[in-house]
Parts: structure tokens; C-alpha cells; sequence
């Protein structure tokens, strides 16, 4: 690269390598080409080389050369006019023909010398350039330098190694080494071995880590894994038409709810197995009846009953249903009935019903519900007889909700002589209307006071009690009744009423008196007859009047408040001792018939449920009504609704559990809008169409507004996750937005498609209603 940089730069007349720079040729060149002299001599030249192409004639004839140049007005003086300049002459027509050519060929070489000096890329195959080659050296020697620094820590790490001292602690490293050196602590033996650290001013600085044996062996198992799914789709699974997965399979996964069940039941039976085996006792244990027929038999290996061995064989058969639906591309269905037509087995691709598998079933679920919170134990049903009593205006009563469907004596709830609705009797005889108590039943009631239009018919008591009952025999595994317990309906309302017609004092109204004989009359007819007794809660339906009127929220709040505080006092007193007396509310959906923008009423019902002795029992636009625009309830309605009631109190009353209502917790990412929500352990939110009385509406009922109400545009709801629902809007939402549920839904009531999936069915045998919970009429602000 020197010789190359001395070709391209050297001084004039200075040698290079038996040779002369290009700076050297240049120079000469430009002299020569200046020199009047050389031009003459040069344009002879080019006539010679015109006339004759022989370069020795020039050689041979210096003296026509020197007479050419006379002639053209040159007076020169020549130290050897004879052999001077006819060597040099002769020397530029044999090195270069002419000076043309002799430009060119030092314009080349000085060209070549420059780029071996500094051109980037490579002058020619192999031969880089000065710069490329100077450039190459700096690098490596940077390198070079990196390699000693690096050489010197591995030296440090290589002495600390080779020490054989692994520290517990940097302190005692730190103390056993000096500046600069380096030492070894153990690792936490779960993701390290060890740890290399350097003393650097007594402060232990970390320079590597040692992974240990569990580590390495689980890096190597995933990449097993990994490697084994390499070839193949990584999943298999089957979803039904609303997108629910009810079968996966991956290599080491199968799930399906039935296969998940009887995991659970192995388990707990191989715990069982399990402890067995640490006895001492018989290998075996049966029981025979007085024949000598033995119906049960158990050893650590085998359990046989009739009862088990029907459920093998039922498990079996839905296998062989399963594996038959794993061919097909949509869900299935499979059942046995019996002489009646009554299904008995049921299997579907998320379900298996059985009464034996339901049972089990019902046992997990009460186990898997919140433990009971002490602060409802006063309210827990400590009587024989316990008294569910019913606030409100027509649709507490069941004004046309006929013909009733609870026709038959209850076996299961009381009532007073004048009935459901004592004041069927007599519209003003309170006493007389509750002389005695009978079986609870439900009837047309004709026109009267209460009910100036037309008929009554079914109250939502009976779905109350019902599903009361219901759930204590599914969940508890007891009937009410058998272990002596009964209920005792009344339906105290008066048709028409607002929220104000249920105080104390109301000219319009007499319902604060009618709630109190009932109460009152309760407890000495069941006095009388020896059995304990207590009100176990009120239940208010009511609001449409309040809609029409357009009441405020706090007006409505306050209210309502005051309606279940002011039984308090006079119920403490009926009974001798305090018992807090809880109030359960459906929240009524009717503000769209009025035209009113805001549901006051509907949001108020649902705060007041942040109260200790308030339970939020649902919203009530699920419920089928008599026609449409008619805010009345059809007799299967009205019963639904009861049943909702009876949901929540068996909750509150039994299991110590306040059922909180379905709003969601609401925050924004980017553009979308996510909503989640407190569904129960083991259930998940869905939403869209599903009934008549729920039909599909936009977003699934969800609007949003700005902080000045200005309407924000949502569109694409959709499932994410078990408790999630996504919206996208159409621009990034600021904090002070709101998210309107069930505000709208069409003329007549707001509503929403949202819902979980509890599968619990109100009268299995006859209305098979599903209770799942509904999201209810509110407004969520950002968070």
C-alpha cells in the first residue's frame, strides 16, 4: 500500500521502484506540451509518421529534423543539436507514439494510482486500496483490543473457577477478594446455579449466571415439545353455532365438560382409594339385604351399586354419542324418555343431563358459591314459618296476568282467607281478609277497587316460593316441607300506586296498613297454631307510575329507601327482637313508553341495592308481557318474575349471599371499548338475540355518550374471554365518556341481548324458564 501511495504522490525526479510517480509524469507532460519547440517537432513528427508509419526514419534522420525546426521560426540552441533532442525524441515516439497518446497513458496511470489510494471498494480481484486496507487494520486492531479486555475477564472468571470457592453470600466474596477479582456465589438452585461477580471498589458487580439442572431440563423439555408439534396443527376443536368451544383437543389436552366431571369424581374417588390403602382393615366391604343379596360391594379397586353401575353404563353410551359427534360439524343432540315423553337423558355438546348427574352437579356448584358473608346471618331463616310479602302497584298484583297457572293448593305456602291478594275479599276489611290461613293458591279475581279495569290474575308469589323451594331441594338437598318448614304469601299492593302511595300516611293508598295486619296477623295466627314465625323479606314491584310522571333519581332513591325503613320499627316490635328486614327490587324498564331520555327510576332502583337490606332481583325486560305496548305481564311472565325474587332471597335467606347485579367495570385500549364483567365462577357473559322479549338490538343495547351527551358511535360487539365484551369506537374515547345499558331497546321498554350463561331452569317439569341474570338499565362512566 506504501508503493502504491509513492506511485500516485511521490515528488518529481525522485525514484520509485526503478520508476517516476504520476506526479513526476504529469509534470513533465504538461512541460513538453508548452514547449514551442516540442510542438514543432511534434507536428514534424506527426508529418514523418504521415508520410512513412516507420519510427526509424526519425531515428536516422536528425538533420531534417533540426531543419524543420529552423524553418518554422525557432531559433534554438541546442547543447547537442544532433543527438539532444533527437534522443529525447526518439525516446517519447518509442514510449508513447505520440504526445497524445502519451497524455492518455499518464492520465491512466495516475487514474490507477488514485484508486489504490482511496477508493472503497477493491481496484481489482484480491487488490484492495490504501483506505480499504487502512480501515481493514484500524478495525482489527479495535478488535483486537476487544479480545484483550475480553481474554482479560474470562482470565478473572478462569481464576475464579479454578479456585474451587463457591460463597453463600457477595459479602463473604467481596471479603475474600481485592479489587478487581473475580468470585463465585451460589444461585437459588430453581433458575440459577451459580453467580459470577467482580469486585469492583468492594461493590460485588454481576458478570454472569449459571443456570441450573431444573432450568436447563425445562428449556430442553419445551423445545421437545416444540418440536414434536412441529409437524402437525397444535389443536383440535369443536365449536357450536354461537361460536362456544365445547370440545379441544391438543397432545395433552382433552377437554369437554363431561370428560371434566368425571375427572373431578375420579379425583375425589381416588383420594377416597388413597386413604384406604394406609388401613390395616378387610380388602373388601359389602352389604347384603336379609336374602343374602349383596347390593353393595366395595374393595380399594372396584365400587359396584346399582346406582354406579347405571351411571357407568349411561357414561358409556354418551361416549359413544361424543365420539360420533366429533365426525359431525355442528352440535348434537341425544336423549332417553320414558313412557310419558318426559326426557330423563339428555346429552348435548356442552351438556349432559341425568337426574344422578344433575345431582352431583348442584353439589359442585354449591361448593364452588362465595362462603356465606356474616353480615346477612340476621337475615338467615331461623322460624318454621317464614313470610314473603309483596309491595307495589299492578304488576305486584298480577293485573291481567290470566288465566293464573298456580291453580293447585301449595303444599309448600299459606295464605290468608282472603288469598294471594288478601284484599280480594274485601277491599277494605283487613282484619277480615286475614282470619285464618289456608293453601296458597292463585285466582281471577273480578273488578274492584284495586283493580278498576279488569281481571287479576297470577301474582309473581308463587314463582317466589317455587323457585325457593326449588333450589333447596337442588342445591341443599332437602324439602322445605319435609323438614317443616312453610312460607306464607302476600300480595299487598294497590294497582295505580306510585312510589308514594307505598308510605305511611299516603291519602292515595293504604299499603303501609295492608303490609302491617299481614305481618301482624301472621305472626298470631301462627302463634296460635304453635309454630314460630318471622317476615323474611319484603319484595317491591314498582316504578311505571313513576315513569309517567318523570320523576327525579333522588326523588325516587329516597323513596325507596323509605319504604323498607319504615316497616323496621313496627316488625322489631311484632317480633320482640331486632332482625334487619331486607327488600328485594326488580327495576322496571317502561321509560321508552313515556319518552323519557333518562331512565331515573329504572338507575335509582338499581343504586339503592348498594344498601346492606337491598337485593337487586333483575331488571324486568326479559319477562313476556301481555301485548306489545302493554307494560302488563302475562301469567307466565308474572310467574318468571317471581321466580326471580325467589332466586335472590334463597340467596340472602338461606345461603347468606347478596347476588350482585351484572354492570361491568369499563376502560378503553386504543379505540376499542372493553366491558367486563362480575359473572359467578364457572359461568360466562354472551349476548345477541334470544327470546321474543328480547330481540336483537344495536351494540346489544350499549350506547355512549360524551361528558356534554353528545352521542359517540360503537360498533362490532363480540365475546372476549369469559367475562369480556368488546366494542369498537370510532374514535379514542376520553375519560369523561358514559356507556349507557339497556337505555333503548324499541317504543315500548329499554333492554339489552347481554346475559350470563346460568343454567339453572325455573320448573323443569312444566314453564322451563331459564333464570340466567341479565344485565341491568345503568350508566358506566370510563375508567
Amino acid at each position: 500500500m506504501e508503493l502504491a501511495r509513492r506511485w500516485a504522490e511521490e515528488a518529481p525526479d525522485v525514484e520509485v521502484d526503478g520508476g517516476f510517480s504520476a506526479v513526476h509524469w504529469a509534470g513533465r507532460s504538461q512541460y513538453w506540451a508548452t514547449r514551442p519547440e516540442v510542438v514543432t517537432v511534434s507536428m514534424n513528427i506527426a508529418a514523418v509518421l504521415a508520410a512513412s508509419d516507420n519510427m526509424a526514419a526519425i531515428i536516422a534522420a536528425p538533420a531534417q529534423a533540426t531543419a524543420a525546426a529552423t524553418s518554422a521560426g525557432n531559433a534554438l540552441t541546442y547543447r547537442n543539436q544532433t543527438s539532444g533532442y533527437r534522443d529525447e525524441v526518439a525516446s517519447i515516439a518509442v514510449t508513447f507514439g505520440d504526445l497524445a497518446s502519451a497524455m492518455t497513458a499518464i492520465n491512466a496511470a495516475r487514474d490507477l494510482a488514485q484508486a489504490y489510494a482511496v477508493s472503497p471498494t477493491d481496484v481489482g480481484p484480491g487488490s484492495p486500496s490504501a483506505k480499504t486496507s487502512a480501515d481493514l487494520a484500524a478495525a482489527k486492531a479495535a478488535a483486537a483490543l476487544v479480545s484483550e479486555t475480553n481474554a482479560g475477564v474470562s482470565a478473572g472468571q478462569a481464576l475464579a473457577a479454578a479456585g474451587g470457592i463457591i460463597y453463600d453470600t457477595t459479602t463473604a466474596g467481596i471479603a475474600a477478594t481485592v479489587n478487581g477479582q473475580f468470585f463465585i456465589v451460589k444461585g437459588d438452585g430453581t433458575t440459577t446455579y451459580a453467580l459470577m461477580y467482580k469486585n469492583v471498589a468492594t461493590v460485588a458487580t454481576l458478570v454472569a449466571s449459571y443456570p441450573s439442572k431444573t432450568a436447563l431440563d425445562n428449556a430442553l423439555l419445551l423445545l421437545a415439545q416444540t418440536l414434536l408439534r412441529a409437524d402437525g396443527p397444535t389443536e383440535f376443536s369443536l365449536t357450536d353455532q354461537d361460536g362456544y368451544r365445547w370440545l379441544r383437543v391438543t397432545p395433552t389436552v382433552f377437554q369437554h365438560p363431561v370428560i371434566d366431571s368425571i375427572r373431578v369424581d375420579l379425583a375425589i374417588a381416588k383420594a377416597v382409594t388413597d386413604r384406604s390403602k394406609q388401613k390395616s382393615g378387610p380388602t373388601e366391604f359389602s352389604l347384603t339385604d336379609q336374602d343374602g343379596y349383596r347390593w353393595m360391594r366395595l374393595s380399594p379397586t372396584v365400587f359396584q351399586h346399582q346406582v354406579m353401575d347405571s351411571v357407568r353404563s349411561d357414561l358409556a353410551a354418551a361416549k359413544a354419542v361424543t365420539d360420533q359427534n366429533k365426525q359431525k360439524s355442528g352440535p348434537a343432540e341425544w336423549s332417553l324418555t320414558d313412557v310419558d315423553g318426559s326426557k330423563f337423558f339428555e346429552v348435548k355438546p356442552a351438556t349432559m343431563r341425568h337426574p344422578v348427574i344433575d345431582r352431583f352437579a348442584r353439589r359442585i356448584d354449591r361448593n364452588e358459591r362465595p362462603l356465606p358473608d356474616p353480615a346477612y346471618a340476621l337475615m338467615a331463616t331461623l322460624a318454621e314459618r317464614i313470610g314473603l310479602h309483596m309491595l307495589g302497584e299492578s304488576l305486584s298484583m298480577g293485573h291481567l296476568s290470566n288465566p293464573p297457572i298456580s291453580t293447585t293448593p301449595s303444599t309448600r305456602a299459606d295464605m290468608f282467607n282472603g288469598g294471594v291478594r288478601p284484599e280480594d275479599r274485601n277491599d277494605t276489611d283487613f282484619s277480615g281478609n286475614r282470619a285464618s290461613l289456608t293453601s296458597a293458591f292463585e285466582v281471577t279475581k273480578a273488578p274492584g277497587i284495586d283493580d278498576f279495569v279488569t281481571d287479576g290474575g297470577e301474582t309473581p308469589m308463587s314463582g317466589m316460593v317455587e323457585m325457593i323451594a326449588q333450589l333447596l331441594v337442588e342445591e341443599d338437598g332437602y324439602d322445605p316441607l319435609a323438614l317443616g318448614q312453610k312460607f306464607l304469601l302476600a300480595a299487598d299492593g294497590h294497582n295505580g300506586q306510585p312510589i308514594s302511595g307505598m308510605l305511611q300516611g299516603s291519602v292515595a293508598s293504604d299499603v303501609y296498613e295492608r303490609v302491617l295486619a299481614s305481618i301482624g296477623q301472621g305472626a298470631s295466627l301462627y302463634e296460635a297454631a304453635g309454630k314460630s314465625y318471622v317476615p323474611g323479606a319484603l319484595t317491591i314491584f314498582e316504578g311505571a307510575n313513576d315513569n309517567f310522571s318523570d320523576v327525579t333519581y333522588q326523588y325516587y332513591l329516597d323513596n325507596l329507601r323509605l319504604v323498607r325503613s319504615q316497616f323496621q320499627a313496627p316488625v322489631d316490635a311484632i317480633l320482640g327482637w331486632h332482625r334487619p328486614l331486607p327488600m328485594a327490587v326488580i327495576q322496571t324498564c317502561t321509560h321508552p313508553t313515556n319518552g323519557l331520555p333518562v331512565p331515573n327510576v329504572a338507575l335509582a332502583s338499581l343504586a339503592v341495592c348498594a344498601d346492606a337490606e337491598m337485593v337487586f332481583a333483575g331488571p324486568a325486560y326479559p319477562f313476556p308481557q301481555i301485548s306489545v305496548g302493554d307494560l302488563h305481564l302475562s301469567a307466565r311472565g308474572s310467574k318468571w318474575a317471581g321466580a326471580y325474587f325467589g332466586l335472590v332471597l334463597k340467596r340472602l335467606l338461606f345461603d347468606q349471599i347478596k347476588v350482585a347485579p351484572l354492570v361491568p367495570v369499563i376502560h378503553a385500549q386504543g379505540n376499542n371499548i372493553i366491558a367486563r364483567f362480575p359473572v359467578d365462577r364457572g359461568r360466562r357473559i354472551i349476548g345477541g338475540a334470544t327470546s321474543p322479549e328480547v330481540p336483537a338490538v344495536t351494540n346489544w343495547g350499549l350506547a355512549a355518550v360524551s361528558a356534554a351527551g353528545a352521542t359517540k358511535t360503537l360498533s362490532n360487539p363480540r365475546i372476549a374471554g369469559r367475562d369480556c365484551i368488546v366494542w369498537d369506537a370510532s374514535e379514542t374515547p376520553a375519560d369523561a365518556w358514559k356507556f349507557r345499558f339497556a337505555w333503548t331497546g324499541d317504543a315500548y321498554k329499554g333492554y339489552s341481548n347481554i346475559r350470563d350463561d346460568n343454567p339453572l331452569i325455573f320448573d323443569r317439569s312444566f314453564l322451563k324458564l331459564p333464570m340466567q341474570k341479565w344485565v341491568p338499565i345503568c350508566e358506566v362512566i370510563l375508567t
